[in-house]
């Protein structure tokens, strides 16, 4: 009889704890403290939204060397973009903004961090829609205004910028792809890439879609396209073996289909998964695997 009782009162309060600990991590401002206290980590880092023709960006960035001409550009992943695998987020503000915990590693001169639409910025930008996050999250108007970002960001600086390496977390890792196969631009020229490095990066949405049997995301464009275009930037594509979401054998198959042997790398990391380890790891990630940085 009394351990009857205790187990209906005890269990109610665990349920309770664990409701309220998924409320608190799900919350925009827990999210928002998460990426605060990434950014404190460094004293020398700087933080501030910037309004493109499209959307709203949060940025962070270091800029040590002004007259460097080489700047090295982070973009986010998809973020919270899907609360279960059928339910849209109503805020895709990521829970663990990883591409942000690598930039805070990343030790060169001349470092920037670009979050992607609506994120951190959701209540404020009124041109937020739930397809940027999920079907459009690759689309013509994401990947204009990250590049139009750069664009306002190296203007503001007064950086003489001749040369960039992308990185991109997860779908940051697709849009990086996306940008460096740019042909054209509305006014501004073309920057030079000088590598592109994805991490547990979806490259090809539409095999992406059919492994996990999901929509197709329609609205977001593709590189299985821009095969030659691909073949003059040199890439470096890291995956883990334990991920589940972007497995390694779908950016191997990737590489296969686009021609890209001899120009792109792929580094399985054994015991990584999408989310671990990379920022954890990213310093000693760099120094293996990417000469760029000595």
């Amino acid at each position: 009889m009394y351990s009857r009782l205790f187990i209906f009162i005890i269990l109610p309060s665990l349920v309770v704890v664990s409701l309220s600990g998924c409320f608190v991590r799900y919350s925009i401002d827990a999210r928002n403290q998460t990426f605060n206290e990434v950014i404190r980590r460094s004293a020398d880092l700087q933080t501030e939204t910037l309004q493109t023709r499209y959307f709203k960006h949060r940025i962070v960035y270091r800029i040590t060397r002004p007259g460097e001409k080489h700047l090295v550009v982070y973009i986010e992943g998809d973020g919270f973009a899907w609360d279960g695998k059928y339910q849209a987020s109503d805020d895709p503000t990521p829970l663990d903004p990883v591409a942000a915990r690598m930039m805070q590693q990343d030790g060169r001169a001349n470092v920037l961090y670009i979050a992607r639409p609506c994120q951190y910025t959701r209540a404020s930008d009124d041109r937020c829609e739930e397809k940027y996050w999920t079907s459009h999250r690759y689309s013509k108007q994401v990947i204009a205004s990250i590049d139009e970002a750069i664009e306002l960001f190296i203007n503001r600086q007064g950086l003489d910028v001749n040369a960039m390496t992308l990185i991109g977390y997860s779908g940051g890792g697709t849009l990086a792809m996306l940008l460096a196969t740019q042909t054209t631009r509305p006014v501004r020229p073309i920057r030079p890439i000088s590598m592109v490095i994805t991490v547990a990066s979806n490259l090809d949405h539409r095999a992406w879609s059919r492994y996990h049997q999901v929509t197709p995301l329609q609205g977001s464009e593709e590189l299985t396209g821009r095969a030659e275009r691909l073949r003059a930037i040199p890439q470096l594509h890291l995956s883990g073996s334990e991920d589940r979401i972007v497995p390694a054998n779908l950016t191997e198959q990737f590489i296969s289909d686009m021609g890209l042997a001899g120009i792109a790398r792929l580094r399985v990391m054994k015991g990584f998964d999408h989310k671990c380890c990379w920022a954890d790891e990213w310093q000693d990630i760099l120094r293996n695997n990417y000469q760029g940085l000595n």
